[in-house]
């Protein structure tokens, strides 16, 4: 039998950071950041692409936090799965996976990196597993996180609520698909509840800002902290294996 350590409180030093980012912590933890390694959030979703109508799908993202992330998003008729999709990040390796074609290679880490990122940077518990990000003030609501990457940084954007101090939108500049050049990429963060004890969106819209609406949508409807997620890691690691000898 495996005995699990106790939580600990992960309480950064507010005074080193931008003032919107203390503010949050004060507001959103104000008896200390607890210590969550890994949690899943799983809830209905859509997905639009081009003229097409929206399309309805179950979504449910995994993450040991600041380190690996796995979205599995399903098609479904009933009980039947008709189209899964994943996106992951495995060790620093990114994958595509739509059916049966995977996309690898440095555009789809870059994108799976800021992907991981985008949610696991609004769970101040990861932060430790990211050693030199930096932090730079823009305004009393904005923030640039400068967040290391192969040698050098990617750089997004924090935005917080000026009346609730509360995150409500990452950006970035991503790369769209294995052969696609950057384009600013958005998250907004909206809806925040407790869910069993864990302090989520309820709603989460991404964008990319080439397009002229958003393109996934999801209603978070349940939230697990720190419970095992091998099975979504070996499935992705298995992906990437597979895509590699292809």
């Amino acid at each position: 039998m495996t005995i699990e350590p106790a939580p600990r409180i992960i309480e950064p030093s507010r005074a080193e950071l931008p003032a919107p980012v203390s503010r949050w912590l004060q507001v959103a933890y104000p008896d200390g950041v607890p210590d969550v390694d890994t949690l899943v959030f799983e809830g209905s979703a859509r997905i639009k692409r081009g003229r097409m109508p929206w399309i309805p799908i179950h979504a449910r993202m995994h993450h040991r936090l600041g380190r690996d992330h796995v979205a599995d998003m399903r098609i479904k008729l009933g009980p039947l799965t008709l189209l899964r999709v994943i996106d992951a990040s495995i060790a620093g390796v990114g994958i595509s996976k739509v059916g049966r074609t995977a996309d690898l290679g440095p555009q789809i880490d870059q994108g799976a990196f800021l992907f991981l990122w985008g949610e696991a940077l609004i769970y101040p518990s990861s932060w430790p597993y990211l050693p030199g990000m930096r932090w730079e003030s823009v305004n009393e609501a904005t923030v640039r996180v400068h967040l290391p990457f192969r040698g050098g940084f990617e750089v997004a954007t924090l935005s917080f609520d000026r009346t609730t101090g509360q995150v409500v939108r990452f950006e970035a500049d991503r790369y769209k698909g294995a052969r696609g050049t950057k384009v600013r990429w958005r998250g907004d963060y909206l809806d925040w509840r407790l869910f069993d004890g864990v302090l989520t969106p309820g709603r989460i819209l991404v964008t990319w800002l080439d397009e002229p609406a958003p393109w996934f949508e999801m209603r978070v409807e349940r939230v697990l902290a720190d419970v095992s997620i091998d099975r979504a890691l070996a499935a992705a690691r298995e992906a990437i294996a597979k895509a590699k000898r292809r």
